[in-house]
């Protein structure tokens, strides 16, 4: 026993020795890696991404909006120079690997979210990203009528009324009971009822449960049909009107917001996470945004006592104004925060397994030059 507390003794001091010791690496030009080992012990990492020379992407998993993969294997599959973890996400089941957050993806709207919940984004150019919290509403008109949308490609209870479109899955997936209204090229094209409907490529399907199936019985095929977004931003981490939202080509959810004009948000309470989530130490993902418009993409390895402990979210949000970010959003972490260089993880993931399979990442790559 004492020559194992003597040999971990050893090891905290060869750390606490190396701490502050910094290493960085060009990765291509625009896009440059650097990692500290400081004292806890902690091992972090980042990407400092220009996105005037660096496209930045997201991906989900699999072809719809299910399903889960490496950080890594998603990087090799798009030829991406590097990336890191993306958002939150349900782990087994049938809906294994939906997104629990906000997500869209080159314009198509994968995930919602209950809560207004941090989120960040961007279009194509990478420019002047947004990062807020922020809720997104559907409506489906039809005629006179409006019927209200709960949820986006998420699970139907008997009271819920849920809109899944063709980026989520060839199917609603859902229990029978419920009545489902399919809507193709703005207009009803069936009315089935049951559950799990083929979900058109050109359009959607409304899904009322059994609960509340009867308020789409007077809907006919043939009739019009179409959706209303509305966007309702809450606390914002930079000004920004509400319509800059509903141009993004990308938005990634997460939780909590950590970044405001270059200061640490001080309370979570508006997007109600969990004491532990937020006092605990744990490994951590988060992206951040300087004055200049740069990005910075960080992971925190962490639950590995003699390499790195984690951080809580106020030293997350500590370390990135030390970078100089002006704003930045947590990230999905744990056994999830990866960061991938050349299709290799250069950071530690804490699962005993490596790498956990997530729903989503950011990828980047380098921009075509003129």
């Amino acid at each position: 026993m004492i020559e194992r507390w003597n040999g971990r003794l050893f090891l905290i001091l060869v750390l606490l020795l190396l701490s502050q010791l910094a290493a960085a690496e060009e990765i291509a030009p625009g896009l440059r890696y650097e990692q500290r080992a400081e004292p806890g012990p902690l091992a972090i990492q980042w990407l400092e991404v220009d996105p005037e020379r660096i496209s930045i992407r997201l991906r989900h998993a699999g072809a719809g909006g299910l399903g889960r993969e490496t950080v890594s294997a998603l990087a090799l599959q798009e030829g991406a120079i590097a990336a890191v973890n993306g958002g939150f996400f349900r782990i087994g089941g049938p809906l294994d690997g939906k997104s629990t957050g906000l997500l869209k993806v080159a314009g198509r709207w994968i995930s919602d979210s209950l809560l207004p919940r941090g989120a960040i984004g961007w279009q194509n150019t990478g420019r002047d990203a947004l990062i807020g919290r922020l809720r997104v509403f559907w409506t489906l008109r039809v005629g006179q009528w409006r019927f209200p949308v709960d949820r986006i490609n998420g699970p139907r209870g008997a009271s819920g009324t849920i809109l899944y479109t063709a980026a989520f899955d060839a199917s609603t997936r859902t229990e029978p009971g419920g009545r489902e209204v399919i809507v193709s090229n703005d207009r009803i094209t069936a009315i089935a009822d049951g559950g799990n409907s083929p979900i058109p490529k050109g359009g959607f399907v409304y899904s009322a449960g059994a609960a509340v199936r009867e308020k789409v019985s007077a809907l006919r095929p043939g009739m019009r049909a179409r959706l209303d977004l509305r966007f309702q931003p809450g606390f914002q981490a930079q000004p920004s009107p509400r319509s800059r939202w509903s141009e993004m080509d990308f938005i990634l959810g997460g939780t909590p917001v950590l970044v405001s004009e270059g200061r640490k948000v001080s309370g979570f309470s508006e997007e109600r996470i969990q004491d532990s989530f937020v006092h605990g130490r744990h490994p951590r993902t988060a992206v951040g945004i300087r004055k200049d418009g740069t990005w910075i993409l960080l992971v925190v390895d962490g639950r590995q006592e003699l390499k790195s402990i984690g951080m809580t979210l106020d030293e997350l949000a500590g370390y990135l104004v030390s970078l100089g970010c002006v704003r930045a959003l947590n990230l999905d972490g744990g056994g999830s925060s990866t960061l991938v260089i050349n299709g290799r993880a250069r950071n530690s993931p804490s699962d005993p397994t490596g790498e956990r399979p997530v729903s989503d990442a950011i990828l980047l790559f380098p921009r075509p030059t003129q």
